[in-house]
């Protein structure tokens, strides 16, 4: 489908002088391991290599989380861990430890979280501070759904899509996952890693359109949020003004 034009962020009025938290340009993250050891693969099991478990595949040494969700995916949080959690391919009923592998990396830069003010909105990143973290305006999936193109409807920051946007089917409502979470700095350096895994999400279950954000929830910290609809949107309608929002992605599967 053609392409909507790119978009890009309002220029936001500044009253007054902001402090704005900077990003080093150079990356340099160092991961604690866990004080507990890695669980060995359970004989007969094999170590999945794309987040997705089940059927004789474990999430046991899965970097972004060793508990295997009743839908078949690994992860760290509760969504994953708790209610539906396989036990027989992966951790249940705690967190998955860490790990000191990340997915790859985007180019480094350095992009600003917006600053909260009480007496002017934040100054948002400009459009051109987040190409270093744009994944393309064509992604190719990798993983299980390898092959899967995806095209590029948004790229910005402090918007969201508008729930209310075509693709959003009354029958079929929008569903939310939470994708990872940590420093705000490991977040964007594997931005487009974390990508990829909302997209094999939601495709499994017949959903096309996606939009990625990372919130903001610490000076430092940050997580990201995947929402995808039903049917693609088709267009732009990332006008939705949440000043949390650091990085915003929309796409929707050819």
């Amino acid at each position: 489908m053609p392409i909507p034009p790119s978009s890009t962020s309002p220029a936001l009025l500044v009253s007054s002088v902001m402090n704005v938290m900077q990003i080093s340009s150079t990356l340099d993250i160092n991961i604690i391991p866990s004080a507990s050891p890695t669980p060995s693969t359970p004989s007969g099991l094999t170590p999945t290599d794309d987040g997705v478990c089940g059927n004789g595949v474990t999430c046991l040494g899965w970097p972004d989380g060793q508990c295997c969700s009743e839908y078949g995916y690994c992860g760290s949080d509760a969504g994953f861990c708790g209610i539906g959690c396989q036990s027989e391919f992966g951790i249940c009923g705690m967190p998955a430890p860490p790990s000191s592998s990340l997915p790859p990396a985007v180019p480094s830069s350095t992009i600003a979280a917006p600053a909260m003010s009480s007496s002017a909105a934040p100054n948002c990143p400009s459009s051109a501070s987040l190409d270093a973290y744009n994944c393309g305006t064509y992604y190719t999936e990798t993983g299980t759904y390898a092959g899967f193109v995806w095209d590029q409807l948004f790229i910005g920051s402090c918007l969201t899509e508008d729930p209310n946007n075509p693709g959003n089917d009354p029958e079929s409502p929008a569903i939310t996952n939470e994708i990872a979470s940590g420093t705000t700095a490991a977040m964007l350096a594997g931005a487009c890693g974390y990508l990829n895994a909302c997209m094999n999400w939601a495709i499994p279950q017949a959903y096309d359109n996606v939009d990625f954000h990372l919130l903001q929830d610490t000076a430092d910290t940050a997580h990201w949020e995947c929402v995808a609809y039903y049917d693609n949107a088709g267009g732009n309608y990332f006008d939705v003004t949440n000043y949390n929002v650091l990085l915003a992605y929309g796409y929707d599967v050819e």
